[in-house]
């Protein structure tokens, strides 16, 4: 099966690379008429989605083989996957597989959380399923954030360079339905709201996770009609761009919770200042100190999920062992995104030691 990934890598890659002009006389064309590569976009994002699929289904089968007593966190997340993925036919078009509940399956999946202190902390393999999981829905932004910090693990793997793709494809996704914002824009100016909201819809229908299209949207949709009904679609495309995007600042608009406020306050301030910082630079120049900060930067911003990740890497960095200072991290971090849940079970696996996988062991050597 991994080989299968490295062939269909490459074949995707190549496909990629080619020039547009060698993809379609027809499409150039076409793109020109639109201000975008909308098709070069669409069979980008149908390949991304793709090779995630072939990814995340891998990655979880070798997970299948830890043994179930000492991994019941692992094998609990693994019956979730199968469940949430079985209405999807993979060998049918992408742009018809039913959208999977991400928060349901991962983010606010308490089996999720409970098969990740299971692994090894920072696991590469473990941080490319993660990302591979909103790939195979085509969230680009997200994609692209967990996809970097994967690649900044400083365990080593074989696989880094193939855990690659993920990260061009999704950035080259961004840079592709950007190419439609000018003229949107330019629409928006000149008050034709009407037709700068079908551009945004436009890039949105290839690439429904770009943030700034959705946040372009909501400013047309605001003012196409100043109705209840085009406020509510508004507030929507907002809505949907923060979800896809937590760094799209510009998206968090409405009515705030103090708490709500106060987190924003700080993701502005404090965590996109440091994320940039961070997506500038190079995995060997991370040191733990400015791993821990980013950390704490990003609870403070309400960006929870990738606290989480970014903790890891600390905890890496260091020597492998979650010490109680991490453990209580997790523990914040945890009750936010699973008020419900049992945190402290969680973490169970953290406490006491008794076998932590190295997912490594589980696949073959080529």
């Amino acid at each position: 099966m991994l080989r299968q990934i490295l062939i269909f890598g490459w074949f995707w890659s190549a496909c990629l690379l080619l020039p547009v002009s060698l993809l379609s006389g027809q499409e150039t064309e076409s793109a020109a008429a639109a201000d975008w590569e909308k098709e070069t976009a669409q069979k980008e994002i149908d390949g991304m989605r793709r090779y995630a699929w072939v990814i995340s289904e891998s990655i979880a089968n070798a997970l299948q083989q830890a043994p179930t007593d000492q991994f019941p966190g692992i094998h609990a997340w693994l019956a979730d996957f199968r469940q949430a993925r079985q209405a999807i036919d993979p060998e049918t078009d992408p742009g018809q597989w039913e959208a999977i509940d991400l928060e349901a399956l991962v983010s606010r999946n308490p089996n999720y959380w409970s098969a990740v202190c299971e692994v090894a902390p920072a696991n590469p393999l473990m941080m490319w399923l993660h990302s591979s999981l909103y790939a195979v829905n085509g969230e680009v932004p997200r994609t692209s954030y967990l996809q970097t910090l994967a690649l900044h693990s400083p365990v080593e793997s074989k696989w880094k360079k193939e855990m690659q793709r993920l990260l061009v494809s999704s950035t080259r996704l961004n840079r592709l339905g950007s190419q439609a914002l000018p003229t949107g824009i330019e629409f928006f100016r000149e008050e034709k709201f009407d037709q700068a909201a079908q551009v945004f819809e436009d890039v949105l229908s290839v690439i429904p996770s770009h943030s700034i299209s959705l946040y372009e949207l909501g400013n047309a949709q605001r003012k196409i009609d100043s109705g209840q009904a085009w406020q509510v679609k508004s507030q929507a495309s907002f809505d949907r761009a923060k979800r896809a995007d937590p760094f799209r600042i510009e998206a968090y608009q409405g009515d705030f919770s103090r708490e709500a406020f106060e987190a924003f306050g700080n993701l502005r301030s404090k965590t996109l200042p440091a994320w940039r910082q961070f997506q500038q630079r190079a995995p060997e120049q991370d040191t733990l100190p400015q791993l821990e900060a980013l950390s704490v930067d990003l609870q403070a911003g309400g960006v929870h999920e990738l606290a989480l990740v970014v903790r890891q890497l600390a905890v890496a960095h260091r020597d492998g062992s979650y010490n109680d200072e991490d453990r209580a991290f997790l523990e914040t971090n945890l009750q936010r995104l699973l008020p419900e849940a049992d945190v402290k079970k969680i973490l169970t696996q953290l406490q006491t030691q008794t076998g932590v996988l190295n997912l490594h062991d589980l696949l073959p050597g080529k």
